[in-house]
Parts: C-alpha cells; structure tokens; sequence
C-alpha cells in the first residue's frame, strides 16, 4: 500500500507524496531485509518504526543511509530515533530538499551578482619573454 504524502511541492518538482513513495520503498527493502514481512503489510506514514516495524537502531542507520544516497543529502543521524515514525523521515528528507535548493539558489545568485560588478581598471603589467630577463654569465656577480 503506498503512503500518501503531503501536497508540498520542492521548486524542482517533488512533492511530498513523491518522495513518501521514496522513503516507503527505501523502509520496505530494510524491513524485507530484516525478515519483518508483518510489519510491512501495515506501512503507512505513520507507523512507528521501533514499535510498528521492529526497527532497531542498526536499522534505522540503515534507512538514513539508504535515504540520503537515494536523495543525495546528509541526515543527521540524531534527527531520527527509536520513536520516530515513517513520516518524519519524509518530512527530514522534504525539510533538507528545500535547505539544499535554497543554498544552490543563493550561491547562483552570488554567481550572478559577480557578472554585475563594474569592470575595474586592471593594471598594466609586462610579460618575460623566454629571452627577457635573463642574466649572461659574465654579468652574474660572484660571491665572496
């Protein structure tokens, strides 16, 4: 049974149900893993992943890192706990999309604001060519 997800949209297109559908599957293949096949017949957003699916910490580590593979983001491990349900790891994933847009949308826009810079006067500078600046060797001094 997928999950159903909220109606929040990421400004590149993702929607909270798009991405409860990611992390349902990315729990189903742990709980599969783990031979918990009851508990996954029950998946919903709000099923407790320690009480619901009998998830120990092992387990949950194992989601987060599936997690932030499948989405490309770090997930702070104490973010999540024991008591934590499927649809706090949604909401951690959407929360951390929009951080991670919102910085990619700044650092462009500091791109930009370079471009908007006025051209300043560059100095002038002179450049050594293979046969400029080089010493004869009657001209090096000798040392004492």
């Amino acid at each position: 049974m997928p999950l159903v997800g909220t109606d929040t949209r990421t400004s590149k297109g993702r929607t909270g149900a798009e991405i409860a559908l990611a992390v349902e599957q990315v729990v189903a293949a742990v709980v599969d893993e783990h031979g918990l096949v009851e508990a996954r017949d029950g998946l919903t957003l709000h099923s407790n992943l320690h009480d619901d699916l009998g998830m120990d910490e092992v387990d949950l580590i194992n989601v987060l890192f599936r997690a932030e593979e499948r989405f490309g983001l770090a997930l702070p491990d104490n973010d999540i706990g024991p008591s934590s349900t499927v649809g706090d790891i949604v909401d951690l994933i959407a929360e951390r999309l929009r951080e991670k847009e919102v910085q990619s949308a700044q650092a462009q826009d500091s791109k930009e604001a370079w471009k908007e810079l006025p051209e300043q006067e560059q100095p002038e500078c002179t450049l050594v060519g293979p046969d400029q600046g080089v010493i004869a060797e009657d001209e090096v001094p000798e040392l004492s």
